[in-house]
This record gives structure tokens, C-alpha cells and sequence, in this order.
């Protein structure tokens, strides 16, 4: 919270390794608050580097026996052969799989809970500024009640 009253003076604040440029009251009141997953990194002055979590969900399909049951989550579909005829024993199982990686690191503010090395947490969070620090740009994030 300070570093918010004290930028929106003037609208940089320095810190040890680097400095904070926060973004117009305008450009703030339009950044909209949005719900995100996080891999904790590090702590540094003033807030945590964390990793942005990446989802990516797709369908996988393959073919299987007719006879091994379908899990929760599994569509089974006919497979059928040219003549449109359905293939005795083999089916098509269509399931989503949901895939999580590492993506930018951005400096989050206003997170109180102590945390370890890779641990993820989700939070409500607002795009507040940038980060710079030895030529490398980061987004500031605050986290949102």
C-alpha cells in the first residue's frame, strides 16, 4: 500500500536493485481485476517474483478396446469404417487434458503469507506497473481484496 501512495506522487519509486514505474490513475482505473495462478520464486523489496501459470487444455484421442470401461471425464465415440459400417470392438476416447507451465515472471505486491520455493497460490489481481531492473521489464501486479 505505501508503494502505491507514495508512486502515485510521482509515479516512480526506486528500490535497491531496481525501481517500480507505476502506470497513470488512468491507466490503473481501466486495468481490470482478474483471477491468476502463481509459482512462487523469490522475495525481493517490496513484494515476491513469481511465475505466471499458463493453462493450456486440449483434446487427446486414441483407439482402445471396446471392452475396457470409460473413466469419468472420457467421451467414448464409434469408430466406423468406410463404408460407414461400425468396427466391431475398437472405439474412439476422447478426453481434455489440461497442462500447466511456467510462464513470465512478474513482481506481485500486497501478498502477506510467508511461502516456499515453488509453491503456487491463486489470487485476485490488478496490473499496476512495471518492474525494471538491469534492463529486464516485469509486471507489477497488486493483489486485489
Amino acid at each position: 500500500m505505501f508503494l502505491c501512495l507514495f508512486a502515485s506522487l510521482n509515479g516512480v519509486y526506486a528500490d535497491d536493485g531496481g525501481k517500480f514505474v507505476l502506470l497513470s490513475k488512468e491507466e490503473r482505473k481501466q486495468e481490470k481485476v482478474t483471477r491468476k495462478t502463481f509459482e512462487y520464486k523469490e522475495k525481493v523489496n517490496k513484494g515476491i517474483l513469481v511465475y505466471e501459470i499458463e493453462v493450456e487444455e486440449y483434446e487427446v484421442e486414441e483407439r482402445r478396446k471396446s471392452d475396457i470401461p470409460a473413466s469419468l471425464g472420457e467421451k467414448v465415440v464409434r469408430i466406423y469404417d468406410r463404408s460407414g459400417r461400425v468396427i466391431p470392438g475398437e472405439v474412439k476416447v476422447i478426453r481434455m487434458v489440461r497442462e500447466e507451465r511456467r510462464g513470465a515472471e512478474v513482481v506481485l505486491v500486497g501478498f502477506k503469507r510467508p511461502l516456499a520455493t515453488g509453491e503456487k497460490i491463486k489470487a485476485k489481481v490488478k496490473r499496476i506497473g512495471v518492474y525494471e531492473n538491469d534492463g529486464e521489464n516485469l509486471a507489477v501486479y497488486q493483489v486485489v481484496k
